[in-house]
């Protein structure tokens, strides 16, 4: 099961933003499910290179399809 979070017109997200991401990658690990973060802006994907933290997400750029299991670039699991 994905659970995927469309994040489309998120402007901004401060350290208890993160914090909040990786509590439900997490959770959503412990329920067998994959954390997918979808359409993230330039900020977000700044954010997440910056602090170190991206390459534990599924990040699924606009295009891909839902049901595409290769769509994204991290692992899937929360740091």
């Amino acid at each position: 099961m994905r659970v995927v979070l469309d994040m489309r017109g998120v402007t901004f997200c401060d350290s208890r933003g993160l914090g909040t991401l990786v509590i439900l990658a997490r959770a959503a690990a412990r329920a067998r499910a994959v954390l997918v973060l979808a359409n993230l802006g330039d900020f977000l994907k700044r954010l997440l290179a910056v602090s170190g933290i991206g390459d534990h997400f599924v990040i699924r750029e606009d295009g891909d399809g839902p049901e595409d299991p290769a769509a994204g670039t991290g692992q899937g699991t929360a740091p």
